[in-house]
């Protein structure tokens, strides 16, 4: 990669940059060991904010250091940029960020969601004008590389020990295994979880198998560009040494990769790796035929997904097995949501709400994502935000395809970063945060006795540190064995580090990991060094600004108050709200006060107030002396979050119950108002998720309270047909396992009795 050694910059200025990248290094570095998750509430009430209010900080960090470098830049005096082509894809990603804001049922989601996805672009934008040295790029990719392996040695003990730790742990007592992660026993939650836990999933520190697969994926090939280049420079400038040291990374980490057992994961990087051995042996072909190359790939990628939909419109499924199956499932429900918002999208973080009301009713799981990363962007920011990132990502791409650059084999003079210097730096950084800040965020249960905590303390933070320090160490010394450090990285490095975003891409057209916030991460990074080219080419155009005093003034207010607006109601509200609620899950005692200060606290989000009204009805159903007070003081609460969310049907739901209790606890004067409120609330909660049978079978029988037999007939034929064709696909996909009724054997056969004794 050649770089923009032409741009003279003030030491302070220099030495600013120095820091931020170090800090952005420390943010990949917490996101790759942390299963972060904007929207899933938290389990461990431990934590003194939740995912939330803990992903928003993070990404605040990452737009925060974009906003210093340009008041940096504005304050020197000499403003220099350079354009990537990200600017374009960004802006108009943030167009349609605003329109899906504007028209999203749960606003809060939507302004998280974009947050977190903005964040790492702005990252991107930023390493872009600070990786001006092969040292600098060097020392990123070392750190992805590291982080790799410590995932592959997470991954490999999840596979020989703490899988069957949890298996054993969920045996030996089910019940309280279910408490901690909140699911309900004996339900069909239960069934799906019983499934993931005894399939051992391989998710490394990340939420899923699928979400470690695209991040080995990211390192795997940044270590095979490292090992390439080096191996291609052995003959006149490296040793054997700096090759094996290389090697025995690169090694370890692909295990990792293939020890996750992400078939998309693996399946991609083979692709991938495909390309780049077809590259590295034809590169001068193909880059003399490119446009015909890229034309003939844009063509398959084209037929491919035409068989694609016509054997899956033809067939109701796509080929291969139950994940598949339900693949196909989750597409066609996100294109029936797509359609009926085919310009604005339902707002980033909207899908999970609107889902339900698609998705078929045979399937057997909702999904908070349709597991593909065009339909996710479609589906909630509508073509245009489609349009955006893919351009965003896509002019990098295009660059490196089409505008080559002579490669520079001479070493850097200018911008000569002190690699030791630099390196060292960030490997005492990245340790600081996985030994000091990660063990506060993950706020981990460390048991007693101080053999059994010390246990935990290395197992869970030190080990992962020790492997990290012994790659970043390995490709330390590969680099200090050879005199390639002042030497721009090759073609050969390049074309791994496109190799594989194009694979993590693949991967993504048939999973949901890219947008995992450690992934989306590591993904800007890398492709931030694929973007640090040369100024001298034509990739780049240099936009250089010596303004007065009083515009560079102008300019840094500007950037304050656009950190003002994020801080005020993107951050702070999200926070606050998030912290009193972690306090609330601590503190029984005033629990209800601090829900209501959080409602208070962030005025979009309806997650305080359901989370209130939820204890109020508990405290109800468990109480022996019933207070109906309590009732309507919850009716409060779900009505209030409603108003924060009314595409949402579980407050709707939530309403149903309270409003029955209500009925039974009333006099028969006003028993029958309780009971019409609660058929209400139920009928809209049904017009949101239509496939909800246990929900069909209670307004059966509410009808039936209410007089209204015919009615009361209809839910019970619904709910019927419901469970029908739910055991038809669980029968498909489950064929040896015994049939697990979500809607209950009793429940069912009473609605069955129910229709035979109505239609008497």
């Amino acid at each position: 990669m050649q770089l923009d050694s032409e741009i003279s910059e003030p030491a302070t200025l220099r030495r600013l940059e120095y820091v931020l990248l170090i800090l952005c290094l420390c943010v990949l570095a917490l996101r790759a060991t942390y299963p972060e998750s904007p929207h899933i509430e938290t389990i461990n009430t431990e934590q003194i904010v939740g995912n939330d209010g803990l992903s928003l900080i993070i990404s605040t960090v990452l737009i925060l250091s974009a906003v210093i470098w340009c008041i940096g830049t504005f304050v020197c005096g000499k403003f220099s940029y350079r354009f990537s082509g990200i600017e374009t894809g960004l802006v108009l990603f943030l167009i349609a960020a605003a329109i899906s804001i504007s028209v999203a049922s749960n606003k809060r989601a939507a302004i998280t969601d974009l947050v977190t996805l903005i964040a790492p672009m702005l990252m991107a934008l930023l390493l872009i004008q600070i990786l001006d040295s092969p040292a600098k790029i060097k020392s990123v990719l070392f750190v992805v590389v590291a982080l790799g392996a410590a995932s592959s040695f997470q991954c490999f003990d999840e596979l020989f020990a703490s899988n069957q730790y949890m298996i054993d742990d969920y045996e030996a007592n089910p019940q309280a295994h279910l408490d901690v992660i909140g699911i309900e026993p004996g339900s069909f939650r239960q069934m799906l979880y019983e499934h993931r836990l005894y399939s051992k999933d391989i998710r490394g520190f990340l939420t899923t198998s699928n979400s470690a697969g695209s991040f080995a994926i990211l390192a795997t090939f940044a270590a095979i560009g490292l090992f390439i280049d080096k191996a291609r420079r052995h003959a006149k400038e490296a040793s054997y040494a700096a090759v094996v040291c290389c090697g025995i990374v690169t090694l370890a980490v692909t295990a990792g990769l293939v020890v996750t057992l992400s078939k998309g994961a693996i399946i991609a990087a083979a692709i991938s790796a495909g390309f780049l051995t077809a590259y590295l042996a034809f590169g001068k072909w193909l880059r003399a035929h490119r446009k015909a190359v890229f034309i003939l790939c844009l063509g398959a990628v084209v037929a491919g997904l035409a068989v694609v939909v016509w054997y899956g419109t033809s067939g109701g499924r796509l080929p291969g097995g139950n994940s598949m199956l339900v693949r196909w499932q989750y597409w066609t429900s996100a294109a029936k949501m797509y359609a009926a918002r085919p310009l604005t999208g339902v707002g980033g973080g909207n899908f999970a709400t609107y889902y339900p009301y698609y998705k078929p009713a045979s399937a057997l799981e909702t999904v908070r994502d349709p597991h593909n990363f065009v339909l996710t962007l479609l589906t909630q920011y509508g073509p245009l935000g489609l349009i955006g990132f893919v351009a965003a990502l896509g002019v990098i791409l295009y660059k490196n395809i089409f505008v080559t650059t002579a490669v520079d084999s001479s070493e850097s003079q200018a911008n000569d970063d002190p690699f030791r210097v630099l390196a060292g730096a960030a490997l005492v950084s990245v340790l600081v945060v996985l030994l000091a800040f990660r063990p506060i965020i993950m706020a981990d249960n460390l048991g007693g006795g101080f053999m059994v905590i010390t246990s935990v303390i290395l197992s869970l933070y030190v080990v992962p540190a020790i492997i990290f320090s012994i790659a970043f160490l390995l490709l330390w010394l590969s680099e200090e064995k050879s005199s390639t450090t002042g030497h721009h990285p090759g073609p050969a490095m390049r074309a791994a580090v496109f190799c594989g975003i194009v694979a993590v891409l693949i991967h993504n057209l048939i999973d949901f990991a890219i947008f995992e916030p450690g992934v989306l991460t590591c993904f800007w990074i890398m492709a931030a060094c694929l973007g640090a080219t040369d100024s001298k080419s034509t990739k780049y155009r240099k936009f250089v600004l010596s303004p007065s005093l009083t515009v560079r003034m102008g300019l840094v207010a500007i950037a304050l108050v656009i950190a003002w607006v994020h801080c005020h109601y993107a951050l702070v509200p999200v926070v606050k709200a998030s912290a009193k609620t972690q306090q609330a899950t601590r503190d029984s005692i005033h629990a209800y006060q601090l829900l209501e200060r959080a409602a208070k606290d962030d005025k979009l989000s309806p997650a305080a107030l359901n989370f209130n009204g939820r204890l109020h009805l508990q405290y109800y159903i468990q109480m022996s002396d019933k207070q109906p007070a309590m009732l309507k003081q919850a009716a409060q609460y779900f009505a209030g979050a409603v108003q924060r969310d009314k595409a949402d049907f579980k407050n709707f739901e939530k309403l149903m119950i309270v409003y029955e209790l209500l009925a039974k606890a009333s006099p028969p004067e006003q028993a029958l108002d309780w009971t019409q409120k609660a058929y209400d609330s139920g009928i809209s909660a049904i017009k949101r998720y239509p496939g909800r049978g246990k929900m069909e079978l209670e307004l059966g029988k509410i009808a039936e309270r209410l007089g209204k037999n015919r009615m009361a007939a209809a839910h019970y034929k619904k709910a019927i047909q419901i469970e029908d064709s739910y055991r038809r696909q669980f029968r498909l996909m489950y064929p040896e396992r015994e049939m697990f009724s979500r809607l209950g054997r009793e429940k069912y056969q009473f609605a069955k009795e129910r229709i035979a004794k109505l239609g008497e």
